[in-house]
């Protein structure tokens, strides 16, 4: 109905950072940490947006710390970052956001029923992307599932579906 077609996902807690990176591979990317245009992989994925959580603790300390747990704020973060780095633990919308800001991509999130979240929208605009003026990157684009497997949230990737049949066409021919 969206016009978009899934494309699957491994269920491991990784689900989140392996839609990215499909969505790098899927257009030969490689912004996310791979090397020399190959897709970063769900690790490097995770280890960037920590990085970037760290980097401009400002912007996430609101949504992260719990007054009810212990340790200061500043402690909280870096245990969240250090679970993100060395665990499967889930990623979510700020994780989502730190990668659209580290990746400099939109990032869109589409869930069955709910409106299209769009994440990262500073750089939809295009502008200076590396000292040149550049078109603006098409937005990765994952879809929301929140009860998947029995295990409750999952992200898959999706792509156009008018592109994957055009793939498919020409994979036939």
């Amino acid at each position: 109905p969206l016009g978009l077609l899934v494309r699957e996902i491994q269920a491991d807690g990784h689900c989140l950072y392996r839609s990215v990176a499909d969505q790098l591979a899927q257009r030969g990317a490689g912004g996310g940490g791979g090397a020399g245009g190959v897709a970063p992989t769900f690790q490097q994925l995770r280890d960037r947006a920590a990085a970037h959580i760290r980097a401009h603790p400002d912007d996430y300390l609101p949504f992260l710390y719990n007054d009810a747990k212990p340790g200061s704020p500043e402690e909280q973060l870096a245990a969240h970052c250090d679970e993100m780095c060395a665990t499967a633990v889930w990623g979510g919308e700020l994780e989502l956001q730190a990668l659209a800001e580290a990746l400099k991509i939109p990032v869109e999130v589409h869930a069955v029923g709910l409106p299209v979240v769009k994440l990262g929208e500073a750089h939809a605009g295009g502008g200076d992307r590396g000292g040149a003026a550049a078109a603006p990157p098409p937005p990765l684009r994952v879809c929301y599932l929140r009860h998947a497997f029995g295990l409750g949230a999952h992200y898959n990737s999706v792509e156009p579906a008018v592109a994957a049949a055009g793939g498919e066409a020409a994979a036939a021919q």
